[in-house]
């Protein structure tokens, strides 16, 4: 899903104003040569937030979230982005549908994500939490 709208202070309240919501297309065109080249262009320490193929992200002891170096240990990852593209519809549940609109929490659920970066053909799933 594409959802589009503003959020703003007003008179010390957030405010959230959703004016559009579509359903996000199955197919859109990628350059994979231009996101392999931003790969690894620069030596980083820790603590990163960076774009990755899915098969380099690690769950390793004593670091986390990490990602795997071709020559060095493994990354510290603050957060890791995959690029994907869905290949089936995205579902959307809310957690708690007693609350109002508003104050829901939902939980969207997208089955065998492709994952753009990697070499190999790689399936994901995809879970996520949003709110208004």
């Amino acid at each position: 899903m594409n959802v589009r709208g503003v959020v703003r202070e007003e008179s010390g309240f957030t405010k959230k104003y959703i004016v559009k919501v579509e359903k996000s297309p199955l197919e859109a065109v990628i350059s994979m040569k231009a996101m392999h080249q931003a790969l690894g262009l620069s030596t980083v320490s820790d603590d990163v937030v960076a774009s990755a193929p899915a098969e380099r992200v690690l769950d390793e002891p004593m670091i986390g979230l990490a990602l795997r170096r071709d020559s060095c240990e493994p990354l510290g990852a603050f957060r890791v982005l995959l690029l994907i593209q869905g290949t089936q519809d995205t579902d959307m549940d809310t957690i708690d549908e007693n609350l109002p609109t508003q104050q829901q929490t939902f939980k969207m659920t997208s089955n065998k994500t492709r994952c753009l970066l990697s070499d190999a053909e790689t399936a994901v799933q995809l879970v996520a939490y949003c709110g208004f």
